[in-house]
């Protein structure tokens, strides 16, 4: 056991499991807009949240929730990411040049999108998304290609995937849906989008438009 969630990730070698036996309270103090209350970077590890609650606190700025960035390859299952008033976080996941799998994960009350996929290949199967001021899943290629396979999903807001493009490679990024409820998928501009929808329910039966 560890004193901090923190500590514990810091200690965690390839291959282990990191396991929450309780709600974790993320210190945001002098955190910027790019960093994460918690960040994951270079490893290959399991956060396994075990049914409980990770939250942020003293957030003066809007630092995301947990960042996994750069060469990681991160497996996030049975957590939720939540803010307590007062403590508004930007992204609950900032996916960042890394890959990732989101098994049964509910992120909710942030003050940008759940899971940001950047440059980077995020398979999401079970997530529940609620009242993040941006939308549930943004997929961006800015730092690099960036795909996003989801299987189920239960994603409340409009911007339910947003598909944007910022670099000029001429890569687009990819996206397949699997199965899951969601409101729409939304484009932005100069995006030729690659994507695949095999099931899932959206708004109106639309599942592509500009915004």
């Amino acid at each position: 056991q560890y004193a901090t969630l923190d500590a514990a990730i810091t200690a965690a070698s390839n291959g282990d499991t990191v396991t929450l036996l309780k709600d974790v309270v993320l210190d945001g103090t002098g955190k910027g807009n790019t960093e994460g209350l918690l960040t994951i970077q270079g490893k290959n590890i399991t956060l396994d949240g075990n049914g409980y609650t990770i939250f942020a606190e003293k957030v003066s700025s809007t630092p995301s929730m947990i960042n996994i960035q750069y060469g990681a390859n991160v497996t996030v299952k049975n957590l939720t990411i939540k803010n307590l008033a007062g403590a508004i976080t930007r992204h609950g996941l900032n996916v960042i040049s890394a890959t990732a799998t989101v098994n049964d994960v509910i992120v909710e009350n942030g003050s940008g999108y759940a899971i940001v996929v950047n440059g980077s290949a995020v398979t999401v199967d079970g997530l529940t998304t609620e009242n993040n001021k941006w939308g549930g899943i943004n997929v961006d290629n800015t730092t690099g290609d960036a795909s996003l396979v989801v299987n189920n999903a239960a994603i409340q807001e409009y911007n339910s995937i947003r598909f944007e493009k910022s670099d000029a490679d001429g890569n687009e990024p990819s996206g397949t849906i699997n199965g899951g409820s969601f409101q729409y998928v939304t484009i932005g501009d100069n995006v030729d989008l690659n994507m695949v929808v095999n099931g899932g329910t959206f708004a109106t039966g639309n599942y592509a438009g500009a915004v």
